[in-house]
């Protein structure tokens, strides 16, 4: 969930500033501390040169932070999540939190709307 949120909000920022594509793996991870400080400088070689993309670079960060048995274990959350005793806003907050974890299954507004009823 941490690396989720610092994920998100890197992105934020990097919309709102309006950073390029090439500069944001450098700003990002200036930002990195302790563990994920400490990987990326034994794979940083390989985040250099033009082939390098946030977005690899942000998959090599879940790859190696976010095994796949957890985001397989958020995915089930998401699929099985019922309002049950919460209210709708507890629950929306809930569903809203989870969906990061299966965005095939709220892919439009459409979709999004149904499986919230459900």
């Amino acid at each position: 969930m941490i690396l989720e949120e610092w994920i998100r909000q890197m992105k934020k920022i990097f919309d709102v500033v309006e950073v390029p594509d090439n500069k944001r793996i450098n700003i990002g991870t200036f930002y990195l501390s302790r563990t994920a400080d400490m990987w990326w400088g034994t794979v940083r070689t390989t985040f250099q040169g033009p082939g390098a993309t946030w977005t690899s670079f942000t998959e090599a960060l879940r790859a190696k932070f976010y095994p796949m048995h957890m985001q397989e274990q958020k995915q089930r959350e998401y699929l099985t999540l019922k309002q049950e005793n919460m209210s709708v806003m507890e629950y929306e907050n809930k569903f809203t939190e989870l969906s990061r974890f299966a965005p095939e299954y709220v892919a439009t507004d459409q979709i999004r709307m149904l499986r919230f009823e459900e």
